[in-house]
């Protein structure tokens, strides 16, 4: 027995590169140094397959990657996540609605309709998944079957996808979840809403959507902080001067 478990565990060790290989890969990733992680799956293609002892894939430690003081990186732009997909990296079924297309999501949801509520290891639904990657095809395929459009991560941010959307500036997602029915009132838990996170990234669309769709110019976060606020302490002066045409008013000058 003892014998069978160590060729069970050398054999997986295998599958997803040397141990000694797996943290640097996971160290290149997380600080977005794209040109060694290449140069690590060339050497060994193997490790486009693996997992850090938490059991976190490559894959979706790629997704999260960020840029500096620019946030997350968006999956379109993400050079990691093309290297790691381009030698093979397995898809599982929640990185699959952020990454696959229609075909392979909606096989996923034959097979399981629990699918469609389930959660990731951290507390991400497929539809989370789905608006973080800008998977347009995706989300309309998961809301046409069900899914929860203002479903809470069970984070400690308690964020909805159409905030998740937000995290990497995915702006047609946005409309899609707002033409959709999202509650664009919702407070995550820091108290913090969608146009928060519009602001912060100077998204004068979405600005425009949400208010459109009934947000508050002069909702506050936990912590005071409004999307006038945000917006200029991010420098977007567009942003700001749409907010204030709508309504926001000074921080000093809110009850």
């Amino acid at each position: 027995m003892l014998t069978m478990l160590l060729l069970i565990c050398a054999a997986a060790a295998a599958a997803s590169g040397k141990p000694d290989d797996v943290e640097p890969l996971f160290a290149a990733i997380r600080e977005n140094r794209a040109a060694e992680v290449k140069r690590m799956l060339d050497a060994n293609p193997s490790l486009a397959a693996a997992r850090n002892p938490k059991g976190l894939s490559a894959l979706t430690a790629a997704l999260f990657v960020r840029s500096g003081s620019e946030g997350f990186v968006p999956p379109q732009k993400n050079a990691i996540l093309s290297e790691l997909t381009a030698h093979g990296a397995p898809i599982d079924r929640f990185e699959a609605a952020a990454l696959a297309g229609r075909v392979r999501v909606a096989k996923e949801i034959d097979a399981d309709r629990g699918y469609l509520t389930a959660e990731s290891s951290f507390g991400w639904a497929p539809l989370h998944f789905a608006a973080y990657a800008g998977n347009l095809e995706v989300a309309k395929l998961l809301l046409d079957r069900g899914a929860d459009i203002d479903r809470r991560a069970n984070t400690k941010f308690r964020n909805t996808p159409l905030q998740v959307s937000l995290l990497t500036g995915q702006e047609e997602m946005a409309a899609l979840l707002v033409a959709r029915g999202a509650d664009v009132r919702i407070e995550q838990a820091e108290g913090f809403t969608a146009l928060h996170e519009a602001a912060q990234i100077g998204s004068e669309k979405v600005i425009r959507l949400l208010l459109d769709a009934g947000a508050d110019p002069n909702s506050r976060g936990n912590d005071g902080r409004t999307p006038l606020g945000m917006a200029r302490k991010a420098g977007h002066e567009g942003a700001a001067k749409l907010l204030q045409a709508r309504g926001a008013r000074e921080p000093h000058a809110q009850r």
